[in-house]
């Protein structure tokens, strides 16, 4: 069985992508924030549509990746916390502040 990651532009995943997240054929996606939406809501309906794809063929709930690390790699730009980038945080020789920053961006990609 081949499984793959795919990319897709639009709000939805197209038809043939769902079907083969439902027989198991792709597993994992990569989103980008001008293709697949730019605020928390529209990821968190992406991928519901994708996990309930998975769920609908009795497969794994697919791994999604997205380019949302802070400064100007920040996929999703609308309602998202604007971090700086990680060159900026390792400037200030803080962990701990390293460790917040993670930790923002860690609980707004869960609730996506």
């Amino acid at each position: 069985m081949q499984q793959l990651m795919m990319s897709f532009e639009g709000y939805e995943p197209p038809e043939d992508l769902r079907a083969g997240v439902e027989h198991g054929e792709i597993a994992a996606f990569c989103l980008f924030g001008h293709w697949n939406g730019d605020s928390p809501a529209q990821v968190r309906e992406l991928t519901d549509a994708l996990r309930r794809a998975a769920r609908q063929g009795g497969q794994l709930t697919p791994l999604i990746g997205i380019d949302q690390e802070g400064g100007q790699l920040m996929a999703v730009t609308h309602g998202a916390t604007e971090l700086p980038g990680n060159m900026a945080i390792g400037a200030t020789r803080s962990p701990e502040l390293a460790e917040q920053a993670g930790r923002v961006l860690a609980r707004e990609l869960l609730a996506m």
